[in-house]
Formats: C-alpha cells, sequence, structure tokens
C-alpha cells in the first residue's frame, strides 16, 4: 500500500496520482497565462458545421483543433438542471471532499437524464453525480423528470418519437429510446385524464351557476380521418360539449374501433396481454357522433344537472337519438354557419338545372340576401317570415316591399353582384327559387334562434394540430392523451 495526500491508495497508484496533479496545474498556469491573449475556440457540433468561422473582433479565419475531444461525455449537450449537479459535486460520498466537473471519467445515459462518473481527488471513490431530478412511479421504479416532462411535451405539440429524437439530433443532444419515452408516456396519462375530468366538473358549476340552471351547450364531433362528406370510416372520432356562458368545455368522448394490441394479439392467434383497451365502438364510424352526444348528456344527468337547449349542426340524426334515449324535451339550436352551408348547397344542386345560379357572384348575392335576412331578425320569428318572402321579389327587381335594408330608393340603383348589373329574369328559376323559400320560411322558428358551435370547431382545430389527421404518431390508444 502507498500514500497520496494521506490517503491509502494502491502501490504505485501514488506515483500516477502525482502525475496527474503536476499535469492538471501545469495545464492550469498556462491556460490562465495566456488566456488574455487567446482567441475563444469555436467548438463544432457535428461534421457539417466543420466551416472556417471568421473571429468577429480579429476577422481572421480559425481553423478547427482537433485535439479538442477529451472524452465521450465531452461530446454534445446536455440538458442539467444546475442546482441539482451543484449539489452533487458539493462533496464525496466518501471524504466529503469537494468533487470537480473536469475529474469526470465517463457517464451512464438514461434518456435525457445523465449520471456523470466523477472520481474524487483526494480518496479515488468514482461517485455518482446526477444531472437532473428523479421520481418514483405508481409501479415503484425510479424515473427522470427530465424524461417525463419530454413525454408530456411531445404530447402537447403533437409529435411522435421519431419526431423527438430527430429534433434532439439536430441539437447535439443525445437522443432518447422510443421504449423509454413510450413508459414515460403511459405514465403521465392517468393524471391527464384526472386531470381533464376535473377541469370538465369545474367547468361544469361555473357554467351552472352563471346560466342560473339554464344549461345551453354547444356540440359537435369529429374524426380523425379525412373525409369526402360521403363516406366515413375512421377509425375514431371525438366529441366536445362547450358552455355557452363560460366557452369551457363541460365534457368530452372519444370512440375507437381499433385497438393495436388486440389486433396484434389476433394476429398471432393467442389472448391480448393485460391492458387499457382503447376499443369502444363496433358501428360504424357515422353513427359515433350520435352515441357520443347521449354519452356526454347522460353523464351531466348523473351528476344532477340537465342541459336544456343542445347547439349543434343540422343533423336531425343526433337530435332525434338524444330526445328518444336521453332527455325528449331538450331542445335544439342550429348553428349558423351550418345553416349558412346547407343553404349554398342547395343553391349549388340548383346551378346544375339554373345556367344563371352556375354564377359564383350570383349564388353568393342570393346567400348573402338569405344570412342578411337570418343575422336582422334573431329572437323575431315573424318578422324574419315576412322579410324571408321579399328576397326572391328582389333579386327579380321588384323593390315596393323590400324596406330599408335594399338601396333601390337611390337613383341609378343596379345589382353590382347579378349578370350586367341587372335584376334576373329566368322564371323557372324564380319559381324554383319561391319553393326553396318557402322550405326555410317553414322553420323560422329554428332560424330565428340561431346558434353557434364555432368554439366546438376551433377546439377540433386544436385536437388537430395535437394528432394530425395526415400522419398517425402514436397510435390510436393516445388519441384521448391528445384531446385531454
Amino acid at each position: 500500500m502507498a500514500k497520496f495526500k494521506g490517503k491509502f491508495c494502491k502501490k504505485g497508484r501514488d506515483k500516477i496520482n502525482e502525475a496527474l496533479e503536476r499535469g492538471r496545474e501545469s495545464r492550469w498556469r498556462q491556460e490562465t497565462a495566456t488566456a488574455a491573449n487567446v482567441v475563444p475556440i469555436i467548438s463544432y457540433d457535428h461534421e457539417y458545421a466543420a466551416c472556417d468561422i471568421p473571429d468577429p473582433s480579429q476577422q481572421i479565419e480559425i481553423p478547427l483543433d482537433e485535439n479538442l475531444k477529451e472524452g465521450e461525455w465531452r461530446v454534445g449537450r446536455r440538458v442539467v438542471e444546475l442546482g441539482i449537479l451543484a449539489d452533487g459535486l458539493k462533496s464525496c460520498q466518501l471524504c466529503s471532499q469537494p468533487l470537480h466537473l473536469n475529474d469526470c471519467t465517463g457517464e451512464k445515459k438514461f434518456g435525457l437524464g445523465h449520471m456523470l462518473l466523477i472520481r474524487c481527488n483526494y480518496c479515488q471513490l468514482v461517485n455518482e453525480i446526477p444531472t437532473g431530478s428523479r421520481h418514483k412511479t405508481i409501479a415503484g421504479d425510479i424515473a427522470w423528470d427530465v424524461n417525463t416532462k419530454l413525454a408530456a411535451g411531445m404530447i402537447d405539440a403533437g409529435l411522435g418519437e421519431m419526431h423527438v429524437n430527430s429534433l434532439l439530433s439536430a441539437m447535439n443532444i443525445p437522443t432518447i429510446p422510443p421504449k423509454s419515452i413510450k413508459c414515460r408516456e403511459r405514465e403521465i396519462v392517468p393524471h391527464l385524464a384526472d386531470m381533464a375530468e376535473e377541469t370538465c366538473r369545474k367547468n361544469l358549476e361555473e357554467e351552472v351557476r352563471l346560466s342560473d340552471g339554464n344549461l345551453t351547450a354547444s356540440f359537435d364531433g369529429a374524426w380523425q380521418k379525412r373525409g369526402t362528406g360521403r363516406a366515413y370510416n375512421s377509425l375514431t372520432g371525438h366529441a366536445t360539449l362547450i358552455g355557452e356562458s363560460t366557452k369551457k368545455c363541460l365534457g368530452f368522448s372519444v370512440m375507437s374501433k381499433r385497438c393495436r394490441i388486440c389486433t396484434n394479439a389476433k394476429k398471432k392467434g393467442a389472448p391480448p396481454r393485460k391492458h387499457a383497451c382503447s376499443c369502444n365502438w363496433t358501428a360504424s364510424a357515422k353513427s359515433m357522433e350520435p352515441a357520443m352526444a347521449c354519452e356526454m348528456l347522460q353523464d351531466i344527468m348523473n351528476t344532477g344537472k340537465q342541459v336544456n337547449t343542445l347547439v349543434m349542426d343540422n343533423d336531425s340524426t343526433t337530435i332525434a337519438r338524444v330526445k328518444a334515449t336521453v332527455d325528449p324535451n331538450i331542445r335544439k339550436k342550429c348553428d349558423s354557419n351550418h345553416t349558412r352551408k346547407g343553404f349554398t348547397g342547395k343553391l349549388v344542386d340548383m346551378s346544375n338545372t339554373f345556367k344563371a345560379l352556375k354564377n359564383v357572384k350570383v349564388r353568393g348575392h342570393v346567400e348573402r340576401c338569405f344570412m342578411y335576412c337570418v343575422k336582422q331578425n334573431q329572437g323575431k320569428s315573424t318578422q324574419l317570415e315576412e322579410d324571408l318572402q321579399k328576397i326572391v321579389p328582389h333579386l327579380y327587381g321588384e323593390h315596393d316591399k323590400c324596406g330599408v335594408w335594399c338601396r333601390s330608393e337611390k337613383s341609378g340603383y343596379k345589382p353590382r353582384n347579378l349578370p350586367y348589373g341587372k335584376p334576373l329574369t329566368d322564371q323557372p328559376l324564380r319559381v324554383a327559387l319561391e319553393d326553396l323559400f318557402k322550405v326555410y320560411v317553414g322553420k323560422v322558428e329554428e332560424l330565428a334562434t340561431l346558434g353557434s358551435t364555432q368554439t366546438n370547431e376551433n377546439f377540433n382545430h386544436m385536437v388537430a394540430s395535437k394528432a394530425p389527421k395526415r400522419i398517425s404518431t402514436r397510435g390510436v390508444r393516445c388519441l384521448p392523451e391528445d384531446l385531454r
């Protein structure tokens, strides 16, 4: 045995330690003496960045020094919590002497978390110094906080494991195995679910308080696959209820026709392993929307609350299912945007028969006349009925009943959006338009109390940014996480 600085060590090791210390002190004196005259060396992360970068002060080219690579732990960047690292370097676990980062001999990688192996200069003990905080999972394992935060950020940004590793590689940060980040993703799912349900419960209480018990909520659904409007075969769908007063989510529902674990087990002819199965629907994708509406409204009724008015699109199937299975007294409000689209769609269908409606300006003019009439008479069904009957005569130059919203009383009036600035003259088209407006005259009670599902559409857009329709980032079972 030999001694080095009063500590016992292996024979011959004392000379090695003395040589290392002399070399370290020599390098420190040399760097200190020349620090004022040395231009800072620019480190390069990647081979593609190995180009001459001029010094901003001297405007000279600095060649790349290939002798800078001293160890693997010096290569690239790390995500470090400075407080945790400082506490770890405070003292050695054996002799309580301070540690130095320069004495690092290696590292153990745990995703974005790292354990630095730092040798003590006094007792030669190799200390394991963490670069970040850790926590115990529900299963009893130890997980790094930075990996869990990365999984939460991946869900929030709508990315997948490959996207995250591509970003880390570009930043020259050691990547994380997909299996590791998937474990952390599954760790936070129960917490996201609890948080989402608790938020909806608080929003419902606030909505009841602001609406004095007369709940009005907007409802809309969406699918995770682009559709044509005629064929719906998406494997997943979601829907939301949003309060009219608070504009906050009162409830959400997710339905899926596929579970990846069950599907793979079926292909192998083996029973699926124990898991949280995401498959909760077996019928068509089109029938998901009525089922989700009934599910959310029933959940609210189970809490002792009741939605009195439902704002939704012009889908008669959903409201019929709700009245048949949940509440026969619930009222429906049509969405103004869907009403406008439905009216425009009928004009487009008529354009196959009448040439004048092939002109986009003509269709737009008829649509604006219809929506101006509806918007100006909200809450006035009698006046709305009268004004709807004045639109067709207005289009054909008969302005004696138009009133103040028409500019025909001005001299030289010309309808700018009609062909050649002249009123329409096609009589068969007039008969068809009158028949079309008679249909809407019969719905004046609905048209006079239009609502809006724009908040639901905004929410659907947010979901599409978290779970893009053009790609599959993390599988079907991750859609509930994106909603939350």
